[in-house]
C-alpha cells in the first residue's frame, strides 16, 4: 500500500503501510521521548510507549476513535 495521505512522516520511511481493521487497548509502563519505534507530531519530538501490552480487542470502537499521536504527545507532558 502506498502513503495515505493524511500520514505525516519523520526522518525514518516505513516499509509498510496499513489501515486498521481493529481497535487495539493497550496499556503501558509510561510513555518515552523516543526515536526509536515512535510516533511524532511535529517530526522531531517523538514518542514510543514502554513495555506496552494489548489487554484487548475493542469492538465498540472504530480506528477513527484511536487515540491521536497528539493526545500521546500531552499526555506525555502531563506525566512528567
Amino acid at each position: 500500500r502506498s502513503k495515505p495521505e493524511q500520514v505525516e512522516v519523520g526522518k525514518k520511511t516505513p516499509d509498510v503501510y496499513v489501515t486498521p481493521q481493529v481497535v487495539l487497548e493497550v496499556r503501558a509502563m509510561n510513555i518515552d521521548n523516543s526515536q526509536d519505534f515512535a510516533c511524532s507530531v511535529d517530526g522531531k519530538t517523538a514518542y514510543s510507549l514502554r513495555i506496552a501490552y494489548v489487554r484487548g480487542i475493542r469492538e465498540d470502537k472504530v480506528s477513527q476513535q484511536a487515540t491521536t499521536t497528539k493526545f500521546v504527545a500531552e499526555y506525555y507532558r502531563q506525566q512528567r
